[in-house]
């Protein structure tokens, strides 16, 4: 009987194709209503055939953040030096992979201008001599900035979802599940989401499903004060092969 190992992981995965550099964590520090620090943490995950789309040429690919300013959203690039120009030929993602290499040890970017808007950091790709937010690309998403005030985290620092030795023949719809553990100072509505905005984790082979206390990702749950745990489960469609698969994404919680 063929054997196969699946482990569904939410930490760095290394592989080749379909790679893309994302935001793992962000927090704030604000400056009164004038600015704010961004920290933050990066890592290279596996996010399918979006990361091997050819990127038209004329494109800036950069590690930046969007900002608002009198009503209108940019893109505010150069974060950490690392830009590369397309040239109708590399994929988004060997684009950002290079600029990665170069800015993968940047862990603070700041933000100029009025807080209140709902900002976001990412690697994004944007037509040269147009900085409009609304033209760029972003396979990996976009970490939002959170609020001045959190009154919900995530206390579990890595969730591994492991279906061990099984048969190929049952692979396909195989489950495994994990709980969560989340702290709250008051009740609050969040939603769930992977970094991508992706239903899917992508494996080297196949997929996998997501859901976070039975329901689907991005559907509003009530969270009580205190400590509570949720349910997180995937399901994996298209294995096909024998060996040791493996994938990576990252679970991002904010207020609904």
């Amino acid at each position: 009987m063929k054997k196969l190992i699946i482990m569904l992981m939410f930490l760095p995965f290394f592989g080749f194709a379909g790679q893309y550099p994302i935001i793992t964590s962000l927090s704030v520090s604000y400056h009164g209503n004038v600015g704010a620090t961004y920290y933050i943490k990066q890592s290279l995950i596996e996010i399918g055939s979006a990361a091997d789309v050819v990127l038209p040429a004329n494109y800036w690919v950069t590690l930046g953040h969007k900002h608002t300013e009198d009503g209108v959203r940019y893109v505010v690039a150069g974060a950490g030096g690392g830009g590369r120009e397309s040239d109708g030929i590399q994929t988004i993602g060997q684009l950002a992979k290079e600029v990665y290499d170069v800015d993968s040890g940047v862990t603070t970017i700041d933000h100029e201008g009025p807080n209140g808007f709902k900002e976001c950091v990412a690697y994004a790709a944007i037509p040269i001599g147009n900085d409009l937010w609304d033209t760029a690309l972003k396979p990996g998403g976009c970490m939002d900035v959170p609020p001045a005030d959190e009154w919900c985290k995530i206390t579990t620092p890595q969730l591994v979802l492991e279906h061990g030795n099984i048969s190929l023949q049952n692979a396909e719809g195989s489950i495994a599940k994990e709980n969560m553990g989340i702290q709250c100072t008051a009740e609050m509505t969040v939603t769930f989401n992977l970094v991508t905005q992706d239903k899917y984790i992508y494996l080297d082979e196949g997929r996998s499903e997501v859901t976070v206390d039975g329901k689907s990702l991005n559907t509003a749950i009530t969270l009580e004060p205190g400590n509570s745990e949720l349910l997180v489960q995937d399901l994996l469609t298209g294995i096909t092969t024998e060996g040791f698969h493996t994938g990576s994404s990252v679970l991002v919680m904010m207020p609904y």
